[in-house]
This record gives structure tokens, sequence and C-alpha cells, in this order.
């Protein structure tokens, strides 16, 4: 769509999973604090370590116990 491209909506990020892949711009436009899209969104499970040890403390013991439960999958 020409409006769309002309309005910047398109963004190309690439994942080396899939390559180069089209995604929306944000639809707000501030003039103060501009959205920027740096990366595509994170695959299913992507920052479950991060989340899990980082964000809510759980050990890494613990978090590779659990992993290896099959409680992530």
């Amino acid at each position: 769509d020409a409006q769309l491209q002309h309005r910047q909506h398109w963004l190309r990020l690439d994942r080396k999973e899939m390559g180069v892949s089209l995604y929306n711009a944000s639809p707000v436009r501030l003039s103060r604090t501009p959205a920027q899209i740096t990366q595509p969104a994170p695959l299913l499970g992507e920052h479950t370590r991060d989340v899990c040890c980082g964000l809510l403390g759980v050990d890494e013991t613990e978090f590779e116990q659990l992993c290896a439960e099959g409680v992530f999958k």
C-alpha cells in the first residue's frame, strides 16, 4: 500500500531463524519520545531463563531441575 509505505509503516527486521521479516511500525508518532522497534518479537520461550532467574529470583540449579522435569515445554 503506497500510503502505508509513505508513512514508513513497515519495518524490516532480521531474525537468524527466519531471515528478514516485515513488521508493523508503531502506529503512534510522538515527537519527544518516538517509538523505536529495534528487534523482532521474541520466540516462544526465548526469555524464560531471564524471566525466571532474573525477575523471579529462581536459583539456576532449581531452574535446571525444572527444565529437566519438562516444566517449560
